[in-house]
């Protein structure tokens, strides 16, 4: 996913000569590639993004992205624009350049619903009561004060569980009780169709798993738990997206070896939902584990 979030406190306001900013320009302009430096610039000639800093909007005014810089992006960013991208709490989001399905949308869609759910002091119990976020993530959130920062940790963590849970919450906002105090976003959320979004994602599932979709995630993992306890190397990570109370994540993590750790996340999935939100986080974390499994 070619975003990232560039966040600098005014600590580096009163001292822009400090190297941190330029050691994040120097991130995002060495390693993500020419024309996500191009994007970025692009961001940058948008009113919402420049308007608080009339500087860097008459610099970028003077940039012309179609041409010249496609030559010489990074050079461009570094040499004028680093130090105008100070800002106690800003953010600015790199546009990705390639459609990543249901993720696409919410994350196309960021800032605007970062706007609209920070003012939504129900939005973190509506995730929690369907299951979207975990006990520890839910914790986590809550203690969280800012509501601009609550809600754009609570958007990074549906976008880290990929497309099936990135379905499941633009449904959620769907619900009356979500979306009717805020009639852009009621507004935005009905041209969301989640039925074909569900239909795409249950074709690219069959086609990427190569025999289809597991029939029965229950019976899979009991006629394969000797190989998932030998080879799966990511149980504190698929622990994450499984919904275990506090104590058995924290007996799974207390066991020593992967091993160990996996038998017992075994020995917690006795339903069938239970058994569904696993499969589903060993295709996210242990992909090819499972590709081996169910080509076999």
């Amino acid at each position: 996913m070619l975003c990232q979030i560039l966040e600098v406190t005014d600590t580096h306001k009163q001292h822009p000569e400090q190297p941190i900013i330029q050691g994040r320009m120097d991130t995002i302009t060495s390693n993500k590639g020419q024309s996500v430096c191009v994007d970025f610039l692009q961001l940058l000639k948008e009113d919402d993004v420049n308007e608080s800093s009339p500087e860097l909007k008459e610099w970028i005014t003077s940039v012309n992205t179609s041409s010249e810089i496609k030559a010489a992006p990074q050079r461009s960013i570094q040499s004028s624009g680093s130090s105008w991208l100070i800002r106690r709490k800003t953010v600015l989001l790199l546009r990705k350049t390639e459609s990543e399905g249901t993720m696409d949308i919410i994350q196309d869609k960021k800032v605007q619903l970062i706007e609209w759910l920070s003012e939504e002091d129900l939005i973190l119990q509506h995730v929690h009561s369907r299951k979207l976020i975990t006990m520890p993530e839910y914790k986590k959130l809550k203690s969280i004060q800012d509501p601009i920062a609550k809600v754009t940790e609570l958007l990074d963590i549906v976008l880290k569980k990929g497309d099936p849970h990135c379905i499941e919450f633009l449904e959620l906002l769907k619900k009356d009780d979500v979306n009717e105090s805020r009639p852009a976003l009621q507004d935005w959320i009905r041209t969301v169709d989640t039925s074909a979004l569900k239909d795409k994602k249950k074709d690219g599932n069959t086609s990427q798993a190569g025999t289809g979709e597991i029939a029965d995630n229950q019976e899979f993992l009991r006629k394969n738990r000797g190989k998932l306890i030998d080879n799966v190397k990511t149980v504190d990570r698929i622990v994450d997206d499984l919904n275990l109370t506090d104590e058995m994540v924290a007996n799974v993590r207390a066991e020593r070896t992967e091993q160990a750790k996996m038998r017992k996340v075994l020995e917690y999935t006795n339903s069938t939902k239970a058994a569904k939100l696993l499969v589903d986080a060993l295709w996210k974390h242990a992909g090819d584990v499972m590709e081996e499994l169910t080509t076999a």
